[in-house]
């Protein structure tokens, strides 16, 4: 079974002809090709490396997440929702600590200059062995490529300034350092888009405390980026 989801920033933040061009491409190739058969040792070795991520990023994030509370709240709402209740509601939670929904956690840290994709990875990385992480290349193949793309909006200032005040964020840097010595790649902005986003996500980091204004750098900077969160 092969699913897609459309993400409504795809669907409605680009041109119509490619759009289309992208699900004709997906109706022509998506049932080409066969299930890959992961091998028990393989699998074995796929779950240590999932609890290796999963303690290193649940350690950093419980750390920082304090920092970037003003900023969960000043995302703006895109869009009507409804309300879900009874067994259709969810609370997500991280042990003890209560977190925002999926859009404006993501919408803070990336509109921050900090994408989450750096928070932990660098870490766990460099916990794993050569051959984990061959085997994370293997089943995760665009991992990165995704790295590359969302360190397009890293602003490293901005988690250096954090740090001076939280020491958890060293965490984060070395993340970024151990990311960049993996790869062999420098994170940062890349385009003029990307530097624009650049100083936006420097001028919300010292007006974060101010809802208003925060909410308004956090539009700016998501309509750069073609995605809220």
């Amino acid at each position: 079974m092969k699913t897609v989801t459309i993400q409504s920033a795809f669907r409605y933040d680009y041109p119509l002809p490619q759009i289309k061009k992208a699900i004709a491409h997906l109706n022509a190739h998506l049932s080409a090709g066969r299930a890959r058969i992961i091998p028990l040792g393989e699998k074995n070795m796929l779950r240590r490396i999932a609890k290796i991520f999963e303690a290193s990023y649940q350690s950093t994030l419980a750390g920082i997440i304090r920092d970037v509370e003003p900023v969960f709240a000043a995302v703006p709402a895109r869009r009507e929702r409804r309300l879900h209740i009874g067994f259709l509601s969810y609370q997500r939670n991280m042990g003890a600590l209560a977190l925002p929904r999926a859009i404006n956690f993501t919408a803070a840290f990336y509109s921050l200059g900090i994408p989450p994709e750096f928070i932990g990875t660098g870490q766990a990385l460099a916990q794993c062995t050569e051959k984990e992480r061959v085997c994370v290349a293997r089943y995760y193949v665009n991992i990165k490529n995704n790295i590359v793309e969302a360190g397009r909006y890293l602003n490293k200032e901005n988690v250096k300034k954090l740090a001076q005040r939280n020491r958890n964020w060293q965490r984060v840097i070395e993340d970024i350092a151990q990311i960049e010595k993996i790869f062999g790649i420098a994170l940062g902005p890349k385009t003029l888009s990307d530097k624009k986003h650049y100083r936006l996500s420097k001028r919300l980091l010292s007006l974060r405390h101010d809802p208003k204004k925060t909410a308004s750098l956090i539009t700016s900077s998501g309509k750069l980026r073609r995605s809220l969160g």
